[in-house]
């Protein structure tokens, strides 16, 4: 021990951790990219049949996986690591039939994914004289209909907590329904 440490100067090797960051990172990069995949074959949630989006939704996580420096080495340090990802990757899969029927459920279609926003200039908002909220972050995914002729967007933020967003609440008084927000806002 004493050689290896003093005189060959080893040191203990650190094992890369993934946190639960990391993996809605992941999350995030997909769902971006499998969106954009769509967009650019002219498909969205509702006219891509479910064995399709399953096969992109897996080919562009193994993509991620391949490219990402840190995902890559935290999958091959261990079968335990390799089979975390595999999980994440299932869970994804397991929701998008979710995601699928919600937009079948209405007229919104999703129009954005991962979009920034204030990032050079925060967005300001007056919220009392002399006084502004300056916004910037990431919006997970924006869906855009016309209703009754007016033009409609709905900000929505993925999560992956068990909370669940209470929609009566929120239609009976907009202004008290706190909504949750991105840990990047």
């Amino acid at each position: 021990k004493h050689f290896a440490r003093y005189v060959l100067n080893l040191k203990k090797r650190d094992l890369l951790r993934l946190e639960p960051v990391d993996i809605g990172e992941f999350y995030h990069d997909v769902l971006q990219r499998l969106f954009s995949n769509l967009h650019a074959d002219g498909l969205d949630w509702t006219t891509v049949s479910t064995e399709d989006l399953l096969n992109r939704c897996r080919h562009i996580a193994a993509a991620i996986l391949a490219e990402d420096i840190k995902l890559s080495a935290f999958v091959r340090q261990s079968r335990h690591n390799a089979c975390i990802m595999r999980q994440a990757v299932q869970r994804l899969c397991y929701i998008l039939p979710t995601m699928v029927g919600m937009n079948a459920a209405g007229r919104f279609r999703q129009c954005l994914a991962e979009q920034t926003f204030g990032k050079d200039s925060p967005v300001a908002i007056q919220v009392e004289p002399g006084k502004k909220l300056h916004l910037h972050g990431r919006i997970d995914r924006v869906d855009w209909a016309e209703v009754k002729g007016i033009p409609t967007g709905i900000v929505l933020d993925y999560k992956t907590s068990p909370q669940r967003m209470k929609w009566n609440e929120f239609a009976q008084d907009r202004k008290s329904t706190r909504l949750n927000s991105s840990h990047r806002i």
